[in-house]
């Protein structure tokens, strides 16, 4: 908790002890949606750790899999993403992807029966992974600044969605740029979805779709 308040401030620390006590108790489900601010992404360098290359992966790259990842799609799998819109920003080094953030349009799955969407023109950050030999030089921090710029060269704005308990995720947002978050919070009671979402969240028009079941904002 101390590294959260100190990294990301207040709100984000109560929210996420909240969520390991309060909300957890009522079955809630909060979340946190972050957007950086523009003017800071724009000014930034954002040049990548010596021996690194940040930038969009050609499907070439991406059909030679990174080393060690158990989790990276199939071929098949890749093809549809980058056929719905989906695009990678991966960190090269030595001519292979060592680490990577995927961007996407398309209603994202955050639970068996639940998914999440935004806006026209908003992506959401996705999948992302480093290798375990590259970790800790700041990868993850430098592609997420690259996909926020590149978003908004393609005239796309970018938002995360991290669950209040995830505090690494927090952090690592918070290590890019200055950043705004709305709140959402989510109930499935009885086989029914509420949620309530603040107004930024509302800005980035927001949704949750849970199948076979009736929704309800707040």
């Amino acid at each position: 908790m101390r590294a959260l308040w100190t990294h990301c401030g207040p709100k984000y620390a109560l929210l996420w002890l909240l969520q390991g006590t309060v909300l957890r108790w009522l079955k809630l489900r909060a979340m946190h949606i972050c957007v950086h601010e523009t003017q800071v992404l724009n000014a930034a360098v954002g040049q990548p750790p010596q021996g690194y290359e940040i930038r969009v992966a050609t499907e070439d790259e991406m059909a030679r899999g990174v080393p060690d990842d158990p989790t990276f799609p199939s071929w098949p799998a890749l093809q549809e993403s980058l056929a719905q819109g989906d695009w990678m920003i991966a960190a090269f080094y030595g001519g292979r992807i060592v680490s990577y953030g995927w961007c996407s349009a398309r209603p994202a799955a955050i639970a068996a029966d639940l998914t999440i969407g935004f806006g026209r023109d908003i992506l959401y950050g996705d999948r992302a992974y480093t290798v375990h030999q590259h970790r800790g030089r700041g990868l993850h921090a430098a592609i997420i600044m690259y996909s926020r710029q590149e978003a908004a060269r393609r005239g796309k704005t970018v938002v995360a969605y991290i669950d209040a308990n995830n505090y690494r995720s927090l952090i690592s947002e918070s290590r890019v740029a200055p950043m705004h978050s709305g709140v959402a919070a989510v109930s499935r009671r009885a086989g029914r979805l509420r949620y309530w979402a603040s107004p930024l969240c509302r800005k980035v028009g927001l949704a949750f779709q849970q199948l076979s079941s009736r929704q309800t904002t707040v």
